[in-house]
């Protein structure tokens, strides 16, 4: 089937952001926002993730928990990943903001800021709250990286998965780029995959390290799956142990939780943000 096209209620954000705000925060039984939003976010949003093109944050928020819960759909972490990356452009914007609120020359800019305000925006912005907040950040991109791999692995079909190698390189380009026939694709991956932007020489070694365990996955698994019998022979293990046994799942309870606790990081102060400019406004 022909891909339609955007809908009416995929250009019309505003009216979907109205729409989605006043829904009940557990209330994710309508197929049809459901659909509103995604069909909004991937022909106005996916295409791009840089800053101009991110969408609202209820509706990013809307849109990953769609994901995660009540179930975790693995199959759409490529979509998660470009939403977390637009979460994490919405971070560092406010961020932003609060640093040109508190270090503003302009005397009345700073006349807007009371006491209780400018304490508060002191806190949001302080480096040691925001180094947690992009460390927590990166773990949960490695951490649905590795859930991706392995999903694919045991799942694949070559008419809608990448061969495993080139989600190596998509996911790990710092491991991948040691293979000298693989490192302008691994260039090509860190510029153009929003999820490698910005990214630290710290960072960089941690995707490296995340990388080599994504490896030794798909090595092993690839043995088990070629001869099951010798490959438990050869590392001492029961014959009868099954797949998960062997290569124990990722705990995607534990990475949901990780999510919705950096929603929380980003949501919370954007609400004291807003408030703040709000009253200074009124």
């Amino acid at each position: 089937m022909a891909d339609p096209g955007p809908t009416t209620a995929s250009n019309d954000m505003d009216a979907l952001l109205d729409v989605v705000q006043s829904m009940d925060d557990d209330d994710y039984g309508d197929h049809k926002i459901h659909a509103s939003v995604y069909e909004c976010l991937k022909y106005d949003v996916f295409p791009s993730s840089l800053p101009t093109s991110c969408p609202p944050l209820p509706l990013v928020v809307y849109a990953i928990r769609n994901i995660i819960q009540p179930s975790f759909l693995l199959q759409e972490i490529p979509s998660l990943l470009r939403l977390l990356v637009h979460l994490e452009i919405i971070r560092k914007r406010l961020l932003g903001t609060v640093d040109s609120l508190l270090c503003s020359p302009d005397l009345s800019a700073a006349l807007l800021l009371n006491v209780d305000a400018a304490d508060k925006l002191k806190r949001i912005g302080q480096p040691i709250v925001r180094d947690a907040q992009r460390t927590v950040y990166r773990q949960i991109i490695h951490a649905c990286c590795l859930l991706h791999v392995r999903h694919v692995w045991r799942n694949f079909n070559p008419e809608i998965h990448p061969p495993l190698p080139q989600l190596l390189v998509d996911y790990f380009p710092a491991f991948a780029e040691r293979e000298t026939d693989l490192r302008q694709s691994c260039m090509d991956a860190r510029k153009n995959l929003p999820w490698h932007h910005d990214t630290t020489q710290d960072e960089l070694d941690a995707n490296r390290e995340q990388g080599t365990i994504a490896a030794r996955f798909v090595y092993n698994a690839g043995r088990y799956g070629e001869d099951p019998e010798s490959y438990c022979r050869d590392h001492g293990v029961d014959m009868n142990s099954s797949f998960d046994d062997l290569f124990p799942p990722p705990d995607t309870e534990n990475v949901v939780k990780t999510i919705m606790r950096f929603i929380k990081m980003v949501i919370t102060p954007q609400g004291i943000l807003d408030r703040i400019l709000e009253e200074a406004v009124g």
